[in-house]
């Protein structure tokens, strides 16, 4: 799952960087994308691309998607809660 060195037992992993192959393959093409047409990524299709993510992770994390005109900040309306069973 990760391209971690397997002759190696890492205890917390997370601590450096190191994601789940398919999430390493959306960053590797991400970045070739930029790299081809960087102006064209930054200025057209990337700002599209943060309204999107933070339209989705918005509702999980309780808070709004934009910030009101003037505001530094858009606080959460609630704290984030992981669903237990039992």
């Amino acid at each position: 799952m990760f391209d971690l060195d397997p002759a190696v037992t890492y205890l917390n992993h997370g601590s450096f960087g190191a994601v789940p192959r398919p999430i390493a393959d959306v960053q590797s093409a991400l970045r070739l994308e930029m790299e081809r047409e960087p102006v064209d990524f930054l200025v057209r299709r990337l700002p599209g691309a943060l309204d999107a993510a933070r339209q989705r992770l918005a509702p999980f994390l309780g808070a709004c998607a934009t910030r009101p005109p003037g505001w530094r900040r858009c606080w959460p309306t609630r704290r984030p809660t992981l669903a237990t069973s039992g």
